[in-house]
């Protein structure tokens, strides 16, 4: 008897059974597309510590990794400094390698810190910290707020 006559059926329905599941496997999780529709240039971006998106307007992934350094100055405390806090990114162009940089909660230029950073042509700024430090405390994970501009 020849097999190959009852392969052939079992496998176009196989292959058929295959797609069908890939198209709605597509159509429940839109969320990629729904976040970079929404998200818009001047407007404050909000990143877990993680996060990663896909920045159309800019045309950049960027990952928010984590926080370096923060030694900004607890609520209810007073300090002669206010202190700063570091975040780590990793951003990549469409057409740029991937690159990991730091971005600060001001600009101190003695220890090489920056609000701002230009990559590819945007610049990018970041504007808030959360949560905020508190005395005896360390935050267990971060939450930053970024501003995407044109250049």
């Amino acid at each position: 008897m020849n097999y190959n006559i009852l392969l052939i059926p079992i496998l176009a329905v196989s292959l058929l059974n295959c797609k069908s599941q890939n198209l709605e496997t597509k159509s429940e999780n839109p969320k990629n597309s729904e976040i970079n529709s929404e998200k818009k240039l001047g407007e404050i971006i909000y990143f877990e510590e993680g996060e990663n998106l896909f920045l159309k307007d800019c045309e950049m992934n960027i990952t928010f990794n984590r926080i370096v350094e923060d030694s900004r100055c607890p609520k209810g405390v007073q300090c002669v400094w206010a202190g700063v806090a570091v975040a780590e990114l990793t951003l990549m162009g469409i057409y740029t390698r991937p690159a990991t940089v730091q971005i600060s909660s001001m600009d101190f230029p003695n220890k090489n810190y920056k609000k701002s950073i230009d990559f590819t042509d945007c610049k990018i700024t970041l504007v808030e910290v959360f949560p905020e430090r508190e005395q005896g405390k360390s935050a267990e994970k971060y939450r930053i707020g970024l501003v995407f501009e044109k250049l």
